[in-house]
């Protein structure tokens, strides 16, 4: 999963994830933001 790090306005968006009992985090990688991205984000599998 990409995870951008803002709130932005808009009518579409991901399913809610019950991250205690549906999401086991084994990797996370951050990338700040840059001339290229905007926001921040981090990269993160289960």
């Amino acid at each position: 999963m990409t995870r951008v790090h803002t709130v932005l306005e808009g009518d579409t968006f991901f399913p809610a994830i019950d991250e205690e009992y549906q999401w086991e985090q084994v990797y996370n990688l951050d990338f700040p933001a840059d001339d290229r991205h905007a926001y921040t984000y981090s990269f993160q599998t289960g």
